[in-house]
């Protein structure tokens, strides 16, 4: 049984709260587990105060459940070396801001318990080589349109509140414009909410292999832009494109994500804001949440 089902069981019980606060965050459990649970944990990555707990907690995930997939895995023995289990996708992109070094990267294979040997498939790079590591797509298994709208979606999520690292930034630039060339369509519409970041990006960056993503980025959006619009259309559409993107994710976007219950991972991860009657939602949902635990 994966961990996501133990978890799932646990908190049927409370389900007429839990499903409450899954619909104000628009996420689903269901659609993917670890993608929900990891957007609600990273906003604690941001917080200074709260970072190394959030740690702490999305690498137990991670561990336990990457332990769970290999013992209840019926595959050959070496059938897990390669590709990371699905299951554990979300907290391992939720860590990659946390692995910016060939050190701190090792760290994060070992405990997804990669083998030695698969370590450069996964993209870890000796101390002395120069960039920071490349992720692998044949290693997170990114084979289908919906996991590369979440990963694509949870990144560029985590770009926008990035903290001016450029090591994090390199990584995770990187990694959109790897998944822009065998989706297009998908990185389209997350490009579509940062356009203004890349764009900043392109302009004052002096790192060489963020100009290099960001550059290919804007360019596979250019063209599906233009395949979906027509050429000639291409510039208005643009134009409206930047003035949406000031105000968050595009109506596209949105819709692609809630078709899996997922509209919430575009958000900027930040924690709900007190002056707009969540906090008393909040307050009245734990005391029931509490009763509902000690019955």
């Amino acid at each position: 049984m994966s961990t996501a089902t133990v978890l799932l069981d646990g908190r049927s019980p409370l389900e007429e709260i839990t499903s409450q606060l899954d619909e104000m965050l628009k996420l689903s459990f269901d659609s993917s587990f670890s993608f929900s649970l990891a957007s609600i944990i990273f906003k604690g990555i941001r917080h200074s105060g709260l970072r190394d707990s959030a740690e702490i907690v999305l690498r137990s995930l991670l561990q336990v459940t990457v332990r769970s997939h290999k013992s209840s895995s019926h595959t050959v023995p070496n059938g897990f070396k390669d590709t990371l289990c699905a299951d554990a996708l979300g907290y391992f992109i939720a860590l990659i801001p946390l692995s910016t070094t060939p050190a701190l990267y090792l760290k994060l294979l070992q405990d997804c318990d990669v083998d030695e040997g698969s370590f450069p498939d996964a993209g870890f790079v000796e101390e002395d080589e120069a960039g920071a590591p490349r992720v692998s797509l044949t290693f997170l298994g990114i084979n289908d349109t919906n996991t590369a709208l979440l990963v694509s979606t949870f990144i560029g999520t985590m770009l926008l509140s990035a903290q001016g690292d450029d090591a994090e930034t390199e990584i995770l630039y990187r990694l959109l414009a790897d998944i822009a060339n065998f989706y297009p369509e998908v990185v389209t519409m997350v490009y579509e909410g940062m356009q203004k970041r890349v764009e900043d990006a392109i302009a004052t960056s002096s790192n060489a292999s963020i100009i290099s993503s960001v550059s290919n980025i804007f360019r596979v959006a250019v063209q599906e832009s233009s395949s979906r619009y027509g050429t000639l259309r291409s510039s208005a559409s643009t134009l409206s494109t930047a003035e949406e993107s000031s105000h968050g994710p595009s109506r596209h976007h949105l819709n692609a994500l809630d078709e899996v219950g997922m509209q919430g991972l575009a958000n900027n991860f930040q924690f709900l804001p007190p002056n707009r009657g969540h906090a008393t939602k909040m307050i009245n949902w734990i005391t029931q949440l509490v009763t509902l635990m000690i019955v």
